[in-house]
This record gives C-alpha cells, structure tokens and sequence, in this order.
C-alpha cells in the first residue's frame, strides 16, 4: 500500500521502521520481558514514545517519523490480560495493522499475535495474515477472515487460536 508523498527510498525505509516496532522491539518486549507489560499498561505514552524512537534507530532513516496511528490499550477478556497494539497503515506485505500481547491471568509469560499486511492486499480491499511470534519462531495462521481494522475481531481470532 504506497504512501503516494514518500520516495521509494523513504518508503522502503518506512517498511523497515514499522517492521522493527511490531516484529522486533514489541516483540521482544512481550516473549522475552512481559513484565514490561505492566509498564506499558500504566504508563502507555511514555511506553510508546519510548518504542517509537527505539525503532527509529534501528532504520536508517536520517529524520525520525511523527508518531501517527501508534496507540495500545488494554483490557481483560475473561482470565486473559490484553495489550493491543494498533499501528499506521501497512506500507507493504508483513507490516502490522495490529498486534496483540495475551496473557492468562498469573502467568509469567505471553503470547504475542500479529495481523500482517497480505501479499494480494490493496487499499481497496485489505487483506491480512493472522500470525503468532513464539521462542521458536513465527507461526502464520492463514488469512484472517474478519476486518483488518476491527480490534475486536483480530482480538476474537487470537484468543480462538490461544483456546484451541
């Protein structure tokens, strides 16, 4: 999905920007540092600034990005905490529209979701792969079925996959 404003340097660098936040620091920070969650929980702009400005040092940009359409929130769905991630519009395929930090209640560790652009999505109709980042690996689900902009939905076929 191009940014039509960016050069295709600026472009290709964004890519990579967003692909460290979701795929790289939120990663991390989920599987090898849940507790972090409970500050990004509290503390959520602060969190995010700091993730932001941490991705923007892996890329090469030479100009960090405005911080646009990166929020998180939280809530809890039966036993499970949940941390979602909603980030800016995909620039091409494996970008996150969304990601999603779940942890049952009293547990140590987290599971860590993402909704990754797909190969044949265009703007007119977006399409999504539903993934799961673990210790082993990345683990692709197949094409989301639901809204790739629906937080519900994304959160619904996560927690489908935690129960199954």
């Amino acid at each position: 999905m191009a940014h039509t404003q960016l050069s295709e340097q600026e472009e290709e660098q964004l890519y990579y920007f967003y692909r460290a936040l979701a795929h790289e620091l939120i990663r991390d920070t989920v599987l090898y540092q849940p507790f972090m969650l409970n500050f990004i929980k509290l503390k959520t702009e602060s969190q995010l600034k700091r993730l932001w400005h941490e991705a923007w040092t892996y890329s090469n940009m030479p100009k960090k990005p405005a911080m646009h359409d990166f929020s998180s929130t939280f809530r809890t769905e039966g036993e499970y905490e949940i941390v979602l991630f909603t980030f800016p519009q995909p620039i091409g395929m494996t970008n996150a529209w969304m990601s999603v930090a779940i942890r049952s209640e009293g547990a140590d560790s987290c599971r860590y979701f993402t909704l990754e652009d797909a190969m044949d999505s265009t703007p007119e109709k977006p399409e999504a792969m539903l993934c799961e980042w673990t210790p082993d690996g990345h683990k692709n689900y197949g094409l989301f079925s639901g809204d790739v902009q629906s937080p519900d939905e994304f959160i619904k076929s996560s927690l489908q996959v935690i129960r199954s």
